[in-house]
Protein backbone atom coordinates (compact mmCIF):
# COMPACT_ATOMS: atom_id res chain seq x y z
CA UNK A 1 0.00 0.00 0.00
CA UNK A 2 1.70 3.52 -0.87
CA UNK A 3 1.53 6.47 1.27
CA UNK A 4 -0.49 9.32 0.38
CA UNK A 5 1.32 12.72 -0.11
CA UNK A 6 -0.03 15.70 2.03
CA UNK A 7 -1.41 17.46 -1.36
CA UNK A 8 -3.62 14.13 -2.12
CA UNK A 9 -4.70 13.78 1.76
CA UNK A 10 -6.06 17.31 1.30
CA UNK A 11 -7.98 16.92 -1.50
CA UNK A 12 -9.71 13.76 -0.36
CA UNK A 13 -10.79 16.09 2.75
CA UNK A 14 -11.68 18.87 0.67
CA UNK A 15 -13.62 16.92 -1.85
CA UNK A 16 -15.66 14.93 1.18
CA UNK A 17 -16.85 18.52 1.92
CA UNK A 18 -18.09 18.76 -1.37
CA UNK A 19 -15.04 21.51 -2.43
CA UNK A 20 -14.01 21.52 -5.88
CA UNK A 21 -10.30 21.55 -6.27
CA UNK A 22 -7.21 22.76 -8.58
CA UNK A 23 -3.88 21.78 -7.92
CA UNK A 24 -1.54 25.63 -8.35
CA UNK A 25 1.85 24.86 -7.17
CA UNK A 26 3.69 23.72 -10.18
CA UNK A 27 7.55 22.30 -11.22
CA UNK A 28 9.56 25.41 -12.30
CA UNK A 29 12.12 23.41 -14.78
CA UNK A 30 14.47 26.62 -15.16
CA UNK A 31 14.81 27.19 -11.66
CA UNK A 32 14.80 24.08 -10.61
CA UNK A 33 12.17 24.16 -7.65
CA UNK A 34 8.45 23.37 -6.94
CA UNK A 35 6.25 26.79 -7.08
CA UNK A 36 3.67 27.55 -4.93
CA UNK A 37 0.63 30.19 -5.63
CA UNK A 38 1.48 33.40 -4.10
CA UNK A 39 4.20 31.41 -2.14
CA UNK A 40 2.72 29.33 -0.25
CA UNK A 41 -0.39 28.32 -1.60
CA UNK A 42 -0.77 24.02 -3.22
CA UNK A 43 -4.46 23.70 -3.78
CA UNK A 44 -7.28 26.11 -4.55
CA UNK A 45 -10.55 25.21 -3.55
CA UNK A 46 -14.13 26.62 -3.81
CA UNK A 47 -17.64 25.51 -2.76
CA UNK A 48 -20.79 26.56 -1.32
CA UNK A 49 -22.50 26.10 2.34
CA UNK A 50 -25.82 28.23 3.12
CA UNK A 51 -25.37 30.17 -0.53
CA UNK A 52 -22.08 31.78 0.29
CA UNK A 53 -19.24 30.92 -1.91
CA UNK A 54 -16.25 29.88 -0.50
CA UNK A 55 -12.86 30.13 -1.65
CA UNK A 56 -9.20 28.58 0.14
CA UNK A 57 -5.83 28.42 -0.76
CA UNK A 58 -4.47 25.61 0.83
CA UNK A 59 -0.77 24.92 2.21
CA UNK A 60 0.06 21.39 2.33
CA UNK A 61 2.28 19.97 4.12
CA UNK A 62 3.74 16.98 7.04
CA UNK A 63 3.00 17.39 10.92
CA UNK A 64 6.79 17.67 11.07
CA UNK A 65 7.34 20.37 8.74
CA UNK A 66 4.72 22.49 10.06
CA UNK A 67 6.36 25.23 11.79
CA UNK A 68 8.96 25.30 9.18
CA UNK A 69 6.32 25.96 6.73
CA UNK A 70 4.47 28.50 8.69
CA UNK A 71 7.05 30.62 9.69
CA UNK A 72 8.21 30.71 6.21
CA UNK A 73 4.54 31.26 4.87
CA UNK A 74 4.62 34.52 6.99
CA UNK A 75 8.21 35.73 6.15
CA UNK A 76 7.35 36.09 2.80
CA UNK A 77 5.90 39.37 1.02
CA UNK A 78 2.17 37.78 0.37
CA UNK A 79 1.17 37.36 4.09
CA UNK A 80 3.83 39.66 5.74
CA UNK A 81 1.13 42.56 6.78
Amino acid sequence: MSKKSPTQLSLDYLNKLGMTCAIVEHWNAHAGVRQDCFGFGDILAYGREKGVLNILLVQTTTANNFLARRRRTFAGPTLRG
